[in-house]
């Protein structure tokens, strides 16, 4: 039991600053994600459709849709958002993409 509590205490400090960067990040890219693609999300660009529950509409929405963009499922939300916006999307989704996977990646290294 002491060589678990032990590997759990000194594990706590680098995941502590580790989770702080990717928080910081998935909190500026969904930022950014309200700022410019929040207004193509209306019921006139979606027409007879529903707005899709997955979008940058409102902060809370858009940060959602980060997380779900670093955890692997971004080509539907790539889709979706270059059908609501234009094919400029890619460049914020692959991004956010690959920076949230280089610091989910760089904690296994640090542990």
């Amino acid at each position: 039991m002491d060589i678990v509590l032990g590997a759990f205490s000194k594990s706590v400090g680098p995941l502590a600053g580790i989770s702080f960067f990717l928080l910081l990040a998935i909190f500026i890219f969904a930022v950014l994600g309200t700022q410019l693609f929040g207004r193509f999300y209306t019921k006139r660009v979606f027409q007879d459709r529903e707005i899709p529950p997955w979008n940058f509409k409102d902060f809370w929405h858009s940060y959602m849709m980060v997380f779900r963009i670093i955890c692997g499922e971004w080509i539907e939300p790539l889709w979706t958002c270059m059908w609501a916006s234009s094919e400029w999307a890619i460049l914020f989704i692959l991004p956010a993409f690959i920076i949230g996977n280089l610091i989910v990646s760089s904690s296994i290294d640090t542990l």
